[in-house]
C-alpha cells in the first residue's frame, strides 16, 4: 500500500515517487563515529562518491586473518521486514559485504565489486546490486528481523564466501549506509540521528 512509482522516458527524463522513509542508522556517512572499527582503519574524503563529492571512505584491513569491519548497533523488532544498504567500489580487493545480523543471526550477501554480480547471500537474506557511474554499486540486503540486539557491518572482503582478511592493507571504498524498513528507497543522508523523508506527491 506504499508504492514506489520509478519511471524513465528517455525525452522527458525519470519521475521518481517514494513513500516516507526513515534511515535508522544515525551516522550514514561518517564511519569512525558511531560506528566500530574493528581490524581496520578508516580514511574520510578518500575519493568521489556516487553523490559527485570527494566523501567516500576507504576501509582497510590492519590485521592478518581477521574480521575486517565497520558496525552499528541498533536494536532492532523481531518480525520487522528491514533492508540495509551501502555503496561501495572496488578497491585492492573485489569484494563487498554487506550484513545485518538481525536477520536470521547471519545476514551477510558477498558482492562482486569487479562485475556487479551478488556471490554467496546466507540463508534469509535476499540481495540486491544497483550500478552507478565510475565503479560504484548500491550493495542492498533485506530480510526479517529474528535477532532483537543486533547490528549493521559493512566489511571488504578478498573473496566470495570469505571474511576474514588474507593481508594488511585489503581495501575498499565505502558510502552511504542505510537501514530502513521494508524495500529500499533511495539514499537519506543521517548526521548524528535518524532521518525520516517525507513521502513524495506529484500533482500535473
Amino acid at each position: 500500500d506504499k508504492p514506489r512509482i520509478d519511471y524513465t522516458d528517455s525525452a522527458d527524463g525519470v519521475l521518481l515517487l517514494e513513500p516516507s522513509r526513515t534511515n535508522s542508522l544515525v551516522q550514514s556517512n561518517q564511519f569512525n563515529t558511531t560506528w566500530v572499527v574493528a581490524n581496520s582503519t578508516v580514511t574520510s574524503n578518500y575519493g568521489v562518491s556516487p553523490s559527485g563529492n570527494n566523501n567516500a571512505w576507504k576501509i582497510q584491513s590492519t590485521a592478518v586473518n581477521s574480521e575486517t569491519r565497520v558496525r552499528q548497533s541498533k536494536t532492532f523488532t523481531i518480525g520487522q521486514s528491514i533492508t540495509v544498504s551501502c555503496f561501495m567500489k572496488a578497491g585492492n580487493v573485489n569484494y563487498g559485504i554487506v550484513r545485518c545480523w538481525a536477520i536470521n543471526a547471519g545476514g551477510r550477501a558477498w558482492f562482486n565489486l569487479s562485475n556487479g554480480t551478488i556471490e554467496t547471500v546466507d540463508g534469509g537474506v535476499t540481495a540486491k546490486i544497483e550500478k552507478y557511474a565510475n565503479g560504484w554499486y548500491r550493495c542492498i540486503i533485506s530480510g526479517t528481523v529474528t535477532v532483537a540486539n543486533a547490528a549493521v557491518d559493512i566489511a571488504p572482503s578478498r573473496a566470495d564466501n570469505e571474511y576474514l582478511s588474507g593481508a594488511l592493507g585489503e581495501n575498499i571504498l565505502i558510502y552511504g549506509a542505510q537501514l530502513e524498513e521494508d524495500y529500499p528507497t533511495s539514499y537519506i543522508p543521517t548526521q548524528g540521528s535518524a532521518v525520516t523523508r517525507l513521502a513524495d506527491s506529484c500533482n500535473q
